[in-house]
């Protein structure tokens, strides 16, 4: 397999990382800001996101039926596979996020609760190194994404605690605090994907680097 087409591979990986990262980020804006115009846009590109995956599975599926790859390489080409299925998942919960933006009041949009604007904020940190991670090859930046996947898992136990203990306050504000219930448990299911992402990304640049060394000693 020519390392262009597995060039190519990554770059279409990174182009959907990117704009589920700026997917994500429009989402927090909707919820933290009020930004209601970004969230209704990220809804409306949210297909354009999806369709990058099939593209990207069927670019997969073509490679591996018209090449005769060494092992290293097949893992390399199904560990992009992996991390773009799993990046239509971290999609969907954008989704969740911008739709929970647009069904709370105007005046709760502007103010979610401390722990989901910490979340929100660790949640872009994440995708961003994950990004990072993918597009250099730099396992420093997976490993930091593996670990805040256990800050973000104390948080939504903590917001979600938080939330429950205000729901038992009085039924006035029921419909705002489940909404943010299920905010946070989407940032915390998109960090989960995220870390094993990361995880999947250096598994993908092992393969990568015992691939070239394959085709050197072919040569």
């Amino acid at each position: 397999m020519h390392e262009l087409q597995l060039d190519q591979i990554t770059a279409n990986l990174l182009e959907m990382g990117r704009k589920v990262e700026l997917s994500m980020a429009g989402s927090l804006r909707s919820l933290c800001e009020g930004r209601r115009d970004i969230g209704r846009r990220v809804l409306a590109e949210d297909r354009d996101i999806r369709s990058l995956g099939g593209l990207l599975e069927a670019a997969v599926v073509g490679l591996l039926s018209t090449q005769q790859p060494v092992t290293a390489h097949v893992r390399f080409v199904l560990g992009a596979s992996t991390i773009s299925a799993k990046l239509v998942r971290v999609q969907s919960h954008v989704v969740d996020v911008a739709q929970a933006s647009l069904l709370l009041a105007p005046t709760d949009t502007a103010d979610p609760p401390a722990e989901v604007r910490e979340m929100s904020g660790l949640i872009r940190e994440m995708l961003g190194d994950l990004v990072g991670g993918l597009a250099f090859t730099d396992c420093r930046r997976c490993m930091s994404v593996i670990r805040n996947n256990d800050v973000m898992e104390d948080l939504n136990r903590k917001s979600v605690r938080s939330l429950v203990g205000s729901l038992r306050q009085g039924p006035h504000r029921t419909d705002e605090m489940l909404k943010y219930i299920r905010v946070s448990r989407s940032l915390e299911s998109a960090a989960h994907l995220a870390a094993s992402m990361a995880d999947d990304v250096m598994r993908m640049a092992e393969s990568r680097v015992a691939g070239v060394r394959h085709d050197g000693a072919a040569a």
